[in-house]
């Protein structure tokens, strides 16, 4: 939303968009979650949460790890993932002091919030969501639906995913990426 990157990009695939977060039922859980292993330095906790909060169900051998799931992340990225599900809207990090704050964002006391409006209306957009996720609501994902509307936009809901299934589901290659495959191929 800043247009820094778009010039250099033909499309973009957003796959379950965490953009808007009003109506997340994971919201107040994740924060206490993000913030509680800030405290104590152990990601394993938002990691655990994280596939909770999507119900996955894994199915084949459990013993196997999967080099390509869940990594671990910065104590900065918990905590503003925190600050993003207090707030309900994507901003910048906050660095939690406005002298911090303009140092960081050209003299703003606060952290930009992105404008996904900003956006230019003929960038290709494939944004795909689950009718199970509770970390990318469907009410959310359809305010972010409404402010693009009028651009470039292929959306693909899938009823019956969670936000994990994206990555995990045994159906993803069908459901999910051969259309963004498709949707890539177009925008070359």
């Amino acid at each position: 939303s800043e247009r820094k990157l778009v010039d250099q990009m033909r499309s973009a695939a957003l796959l379950c968009p965490i953009f808007y977060l009003g109506h997340r039922p994971a919201a107040a859980g994740l924060g206490a979650v993000a913030a509680t292993s800030a405290a104590v330095g152990d990601t394993s906790l938002v990691q655990s949460s994280l596939l909770a909060a999507g119900e996955f169900n894994p199915l084949g051998d459990a013993s196997a790890v999967n080099p390509f799931g869940t990594q671990s992340t910065s104590v900065k990225n918990l905590m503003h993932l925190a600050q993003l599900g207090v707030q309900g809207f994507v901003a910048k990090y906050d660095y939690g002091n406005p002298v911090l704050n303009e140092q960081h964002y050209g003299g703003e006391a606060r952290p930009p919030v992105y404008h996904p409006e900003n956006i230019p209306s003929d960038f290709p957009l494939f944004i795909a969501y689950g009718g199970l996720d509770t970390l990318s609501v469907v009410v959310d994902v359809h305010s972010l639906l409404h402010h693009l509307r009028g651009h470039k936009l292929n959306a693909l809901f899938v009823p019956n995913y969670g936000h994990l299934d994206f990555i995990f589901s045994p159906t993803a290659k069908d459901v999910v990426y051969n259309p963004l495959v498709s949707f890539f191929q177009r925008h070359q």
